[in-house]
């Protein structure tokens, strides 16, 4: 039985709260987190559950197809108390969307999370060997060729010097044709080239600490029209333009639904308009990602 191996790239293009349930700190309902790292994660669970039902709204995936990727629904009639074909790791983040000066706002990432993407493409073949990866020290950034500023870079409210390095110029270059596609590719890619940022692994845990946005949220009385008492709570979210990935395996154990097949269904019918809702608050459009998957093939035309 063999595992045909793919990724998925997860943009975030509104605010994204996939939540961790309850806690102990200042925020009532944190995000998902690596245990480890601290890092924010999309939890496959989530992942599966939301993917699944885009593909039944999106009424363009035969009901069978749905269940022989996703696995039936329990106590459906199709039950066959069987595994779907379709297999998803945790989303990890890739780039961190930080409100910067100069520039707005900077994709950041660390050399711990970008070996960590390398590493795994490798571990499943879908690359055949790393990336010569910069490592920056605690007091600077490194930037790619096209950053356009001078002096200081500030991230949030810590300073930085300004490094150059050309192998996160080619990187830049790389990340940008399979993270941005369609209308707005163009400057997001333009973007990526000129704020990517690379900072050390501590800063860059303390940013996924301290870059999230946290809302308070209210309930109000409807006979009152004031707060209800006791009904205030914080919400924390992923911050627009963050991006994360996922490593997907599509099993052939289903000759009825081949691995390219299943993978031809997912691209062009369930991610078919480029966008998926993922997570809680969708009534107030938040969890609004864009979706991108690319097999092996495609990753042997870029390098």
């Amino acid at each position: 039985m063999a595992n045909i191996p793919g990724i998925i790239f997860f943009e975030t293009i509104t605010p994204v709260h996939m939540g961790a349930g309850s806690s102990l700190s200042h925020i009532d309902l944190p995000i998902q987190r690596d245990r480890t790292t601290n890092f924010p994660i999309f939890q496959s669970s989530g992942i599966k559950g939301a993917l699944r039902a885009w593909a039944g709204e999106t009424e363009k995936c035969a009901a069978k197809d749905i269940n022989t990727i996703f696995g039936p629904e329990p106590q459906s009639p199709e039950d066959e108390s069987r595994a779907g074909a379709l297999a998803i790791t945790d989303a990890c983040v890739l780039l961190l969307s930080v409100a910067s000066e100069p520039g707005v706002f900077s994709f950041v990432t660390c050399n711990l999370a970008l070996n960590d993407f390398f590493n795994k493409l490798m571990s499943t073949g879908l690359i055949k060997e790393g990336k010569n990866l910069p490592e920056a020290k605690e007091t600077e950034i490194l930037v790619t060729n096209s950053y356009p500023g001078k002096g200081k870079h500030w991230l949030m409210d810590l300073p930085f010097d300004v490094k150059t390095d050309k192998d996160l110029t080619k990187l830049a270059e790389l990340l940008g044709r399979f993270i941005f596609t369609g209308q707005s590719a163009s400057a997001l890619h333009k973007r990526l080239q000129q704020y990517l940022v690379l900072v050390h692994d501590e800063v860059f845990k303390d940013l996924c600490i301290q870059a999230t946005e946290v809302r308070n949220r209210i309930r109000i009385n409807p006979d009152t029209g004031v707060v209800q008492e006791g009904a205030l709570w914080t919400e924390e979210f992923v911050p627009c333009h963050t991006v994360f990935y996922s490593l997907t395996f599509f099993s052939d154990r289903y000759q009825s639904l081949p691995p390219e097949q299943g993978y031809k269904i997912l691209s062009q019918q369930i991610f078919s308009n480029g966008i998926c809702q993922m997570g809680g608050d969708q009534t107030l459009g938040h969890g609004w990602v864009r979706v991108n998957l690319y097999l092996e093939k495609y990753f042997a035309n870029q390098q």
